[in-house]
C-alpha cells in the first residue's frame, strides 16, 4: 500500500486517540498491542492490520470509521488483466464511450451483446487504455464469472469476493466465512484506493451487484449476454451495446490476420467479412483457415461458405445466437481429419471450461501423443486454444457446437462410453492423488482405472489438483447425471486435497453434488463419509455448531453399521471441534475415546495423531507436563510408522511449548529441515518464529532476529500480509522495553488437522 495511506490511518488514529484523552501506553494497553507497534502504525511505519483497525475502532467507539482506512499491504498496483487474446480492430467509437463514461462520473460500465461479438476483448482493451490506468493508479481486478459456461455454474460472487480480498493482500485468516463479511471488507478494502474491476460474463445482476464498490475512487466493467436492465436503473450503469462489426472493420480484421491476401483479393475480403456477418468470432475463425491453408483462395472459401450454411447466416441472431457463426464453424469442422473431427466433437462432452491432455487422452481412448498430435491441429485450426501447455479450452460456442457434433454424428453407446472413460480418468486420478497426498490416511476404496494418471511426487500430486480444481464440481455433476457407481467416493476423496488449499467454493459445491447421489442410491458409508466432509468444512469456516452437527450425525450412522475406524475419526473430529470452541477437557474427553479405538484397532498412525490433539488440548487447559507427554507418546507412534512430515509437527509443538529455552531450541532444530524438504511453508514459519522466541529468551538477539527474518521472507513470498502484522506486533511485544522479565506464555499455532 502506498505509504500515504499508512499515514492516513496513522495522522486519523493518533486524531481520535488524542481526542478520547488517551496516553500512547495507555491506548496501546487497553487494545492489547505493545506501545511501540502503536507508535509505528501512527507515524506511517508500520501497516495497520483490518484486526488491529477494528481493536482501535472498539475501544475509540469509531464503529466504521478506521477499517475502511486500511488497504492491503502491497506497494505495487495489482495487475489481473489476460491477454488481449489476439488482434484488436475497430471499435473505436464504443472504446472511447466506455473511456469516457468511467473518466467523467460514472462508476459502472455495462457492455452486453450476444456471444463472439467481441464484449471481453472491448472490457480488456477499454480497461488497458492509458487513460483509464491513469484513472486507476491502484491496478485492475478481472473475474470471469462463468454466466454462460456449457456444465458450468455461474461463479458465486462470495467466491469472487474472496480471490479479490487474496489479491489485494488480505490473508485467508482475515478473510470473513459470510458472504455478507466478505462483501463488506472487499468495500473497505478499496475504499481507500483507485481499482478498476472487470467482471466478465454475468448472468444476472445479482451475481455483479454485491461486488460493486461503494468508493467513488474505483470502476467496474461488466459484460453479459444479457441487458441487465437494472444495473442501468438501480445502480447508474452506462450501458454499451454491442452488434456486429461494421463492413470496413471487418475487413480490416481480415485484413490484420491473412496480410496481403486481403488487398490482393479485396473483392472476395469484402464478400467473406459478409458471409461471415461481421461476427468477429467467425471472422477469427474463418481467417485463421485461411493462415493455415495457404492453398485456399478466398474465392473458394466464400464458395463453399455460400454452399454450407447461407440460410443460417441470414436468421435472426436473438432466435438463435450461435446462427451467425455455425455456418463457420461448419467449414473448419468439415476441413479437420476424421480422426481430429471426432476428438473435437468428444470435446464437447468434458462439462468443465478447461481440459489436461491425460483427459483428454482418456476421453478420446488414445496415447497421450497421439492425443496431443491431435489437439496441436484442433489449435492451428483456431477451434481450441492452449492457454499453458498441454492444457486446453474452447470458446463456449465452439463447446456448444462440439457437444451438437458429437450428438448428431456419434451414437449415444459411443458416447456414453467416452464419458465413461473420462470419469474413470477422474476417479483413480484422484484416487492416487490422495494416495500421494497422504499415505496414512484410510481412504474410500475406488476401483483404479488404468487410464488414470499417477503422480510421482507430492508436488506433481498438488499441482494436479490445483489445475483441475474448478473441473471437480462439473465432473461429479455429470457422474450423478450418468449414475456412475458411488460417486461419493471422488468427492470424499478429495477432502485431503480440500483441506490443504481450502478451495471454498469447490469443496462445498463438489461435496453437495456428490451428497445429491445417495437420495436415489442410499449408501450410509458414503452418506457418512459426506457429512464428515462438510463438518469439517463448516468448522474451518467458523461454524462449530453445524460442525458439530454434522460430525453427530455421521458419527450415529458409523456406529449403526458397526464401522470402528470411522467411529474414531468422527471423535477425533469432535474433540478438534471442541477445542476449537474452547472446551479443552471436552475434547480430552472425545479424543480418549477415539484413542482406544484405535488402540483396539492396532492404528499406529491414527493413535499418533490422537495423542498429538490431545496433547495440545491439555495445553490449552494448562497442563503443561501432559501435553509434553502426550507429544512425546505422538512421536513414538510417528517414529514407528515412518511419517517424517508429522513427527516435524511435534517437534515444532514440543519446542512452541517447552519452558526451558535450550531445549526448545533442540526440538525446533530438529523440526526445520523436514519442514523444509517437504515443503510446509507454514510450519515452516511457526517453527521459525518459535525458534527466534526462544533465542530472545537465551539472550541470542541476533539468531532470534534472524529467524523471524526468515520467517517474513517466506511469508512475503507468498503475500501473507496478515501474518506479517501479527509477527510484527509479536516481536514488538518481546523485545520491547517494557517486556516483564519473565518470558511470554509462548502462543499456540493454529488448531492441527489430520
Amino acid at each position: 500500500m502506498p505509504h500515504s495511506a499508512h499515514s492516513s490511518f496513522g495522522t486519523t488514529l493518533r486524531q481520535q486517540r488524542l481526542k478520547s484523552g488517551l496516553s500512547l501506553r495507555k491506548f496501546a494497553t487497553k487494545i492489547a498491542y505493545s506501545p511501540g507497534h502503536l507508535s509505528h502504525v501512527e507515524n506511517g511505519v508500520k501497516h495497520p492490520t483490518i484486526q488491529f483497525a477494528e481493536a482501535c475502532e472498539r475501544e475509540l467507539n469509531l464503529p466504521g470509521q478506521l477499517v475502511p482506512l486500511v488497504a492491503a499491504e502491497t506497494g505495487t498496483p495489482v495487475a489481473q488483466l489476460p491477454s488481449s487474446g489476439g488482434t484488436f480492430v475497430g471499435r473505436g467509437s464504443y472504446l472511447r464511450r466506455v473511456r469516457t463514461a468511467l473518466c467523467e462520473g460514472s462508476q459502472v460500465v455495462l457492455v452486453d451483446g450476444p456471444p463472439g461479438i467481441g464484449k471481453t476483448a472491448l472490457a480488456v482493451k477499454s480497461a488497458a487504455d492509458s487513460a483509464l490506468t491513469r484513472q486507476y493508479g491502484d491496478g485492475t481486478l478481472f473475474a470471469d464469472l462463468h454466466g454462460f459456461t456449457p456444465a458450468q455454474a455461474p461463479t458465486e460472487p462470495g467466491e469472487v469476493a474472496e480471490d479479490f480480498l487474496r489479491t489485494l493482500g488480505i490473508s485467508q485468516e482475515q478473510i470473513p466465512a459470510s458472504d455478507a463479511g466478505r462483501f463488506a471488507l472487499l468495500r473497505s478494502v478499496l475504499s481507500n484506493r483507485k481499482v478498476l474491476m472487470v467482471l466478465d460474463n454475468a448472468a444476472s445482476v445479482s451475481q455483479v451487484r454485491p461486488l460493486l464498490p461503494a468508493a467513488s475512487g474505483c470502476g467496474v466493467i461488466v459484460t453479459s449476454r444479457r441487458q441487465l436492465a437494472g444495473l442501468a436503473i438501480r445502480d447508474g450503469a452506462t450501458r454499451v451495446s454491442l452488434g456486429p462489426l461494421p463492413q470496413q472493420e471487418a475487413v480490416s480484421l481480415l485484413a490484420e490476420i491473412i496480410g496481403d491476401r486481403a488487398g490482393a483479393d479485396p473483392r472476395y475480403t469484402a464478400e467473406l467479412a459478409q458471409l461471415c456477418s461481421c461476427w468477429p468470432l467467425a471472422l477469427r475463425i474463418i481467417s485463421e483457415r485461411l493462415v493455415s491453408q495457404e492453398h485456399l483462395g478466398l474465392a473458394d472459401l466464400c464458395d463453399e461458405l455460400r454452399e454450407a450454411r447461407l440460410d443460417a447466416l441470414s436468421i435472426n441472431e436473438e432466435d438463435d445466437e450461435t446462427a451467425a457463426v455455425r455456418a463457420v464453424f461448419d467449414l473448419s469442422y468439415q476441413a479437420l481429419t476424421v480422426e481430429d473431427a471426432a476428438t473435437f466433437r468428444l470435446l464437447g462432452l468434458h462439462p468443465g471450461s478447461h481440459i489436461g491432455i491425460a483427459a483428454v487422452a482418456a476421453l478420446c481412448g488414445q496415447p497421450e501423443a497421439a492425443a496431443r498430435a491431435r489437439m496441436r491441429r484442433l489449435c492451428q485450426a483456431h477451434l481450441v486454444t492452449e492457454y499453458q501447455r498441454d492444457r486446453y479450452q474452447l470458446h463456449d460456442l465452439l463447446k456448444a457446437y462440439a457437444a451438437e457434433r458429437a450428438e448428431a454424428e456419434d451414437s449415444l453407446g459411443e458416447r456414453r462410453f467416452a464419458t465413461r472413460r473420462l470419469l474413470d480418468y477422474y476417479f483413480g486420478t484422484v484416487a492416487n492423488t490422495t494416495a500421494m497426498l497422504a499415505p496414512y490416511r484410510k481412504h474410500p476404496v475406488v476401483d483404479v482405472s488404468p487410464l488414470s494418471s499417477v503422480p510421482e511426487t507430492y508436488e506433481e500430486a498438488l499441482a494436479w489438483c490445483d489445475a483441475e480444481v474448478s473441473n471437480f464440481y462439473p465432473i461429479v455433476s455429470l457422474a450423478v447425471a450418468q449414475s456412475y457407481p458411488q460417486v461419493w467416493r471422488f468427492a470424499a476423496s478429495l477432502w485431503d486435497y480440500f483441506h490443504v488449499r481450502r478451495p471454498w467454493g469447490a469443496w462445498w459445491a463438489t461435496t453437495k453434488a456428490a451428497q445429491g447421489q445417495l437420495t436415489e442410491q442410499p449408501d450410509p458409508f458414503g452418506k457418512a463419509w459426506l457429512l464428515n466432509s462438510l463438518g469439517d468444512y463448516l468448522r474451518r469456516r467458523g461454524d462449530s455448531a453445524a460442525a458439530r452437527a454434522h460430525f453427530e450425525e455421521a458419527l450415529a450412522i458409523r456406529q449403526e453399521i458397526g464401522d470402528r475406524p470411522g467411529q474414531g475419526w468422527l471423535l477425533w473430529c469432535l474433540g478438534l471441534t471442541k477445542r476449537t470452541e474452547g472446551k479443552p477437557y471436552e475434547a480430552v474427553r472425545d479424543l480418549r475415546e477415539s484413542l482406544a479405538i484405535f488402540t483396539e484397532l492396532d492404528d499406529v498412525y491414527a493413535q499418533g495423531r490422537c495423542l498429538q490433539l490431545t496433547g495440545h488440548a491439555l495445553w490449552d487447559a494448562g497442563d503443561r507436563d501432559g501435553a509434553i507427554s502426550h507429544l512425546h507418546d505422538a512421536l513414538d507412534c510417528f517414529t514407528k510408522v515412518d511419517d517424517p512430515h508429522d513427527q516435524a509437527l511435534v517437534f515444532s509443538a514440543l519446542g512452541r511449548i517447552h519452558a526451558d529455552a535450550k531445549q526448545a531450541v533442540e526440538y525446533l532444530d530438529a523440526a526445520l529441515p523436514t519442514l523444509r524438504e517437504i515443503g510446509d511453508w507454514q510450519g515452516e514459519v511457526d517453527a521459525l518464529i518459535a525458534s527466534g522466541e526462544a533465542q530472545w529468551r537465551l539472550g541470542n538477539a541476533e539468531q532470534a532476529r534472524r529467524h523471524w527474518s526468515d520467517a517474513t521472507e517466506i511469508l512475503g513470498g507468498r503475500e501473507e500480509t496478515g501474518q506479517i502484522a501479527a509477527l510484527d506486533a509479536r516481536i514488538e511485544e518481546i523485545t520491547s522495553a517494557r517486556a516483564e522479565a519473565s518470558p511470554a506464555r509462548p502462543r499456540q499455532e493454529a488448531p492441527l488437522d489430520c
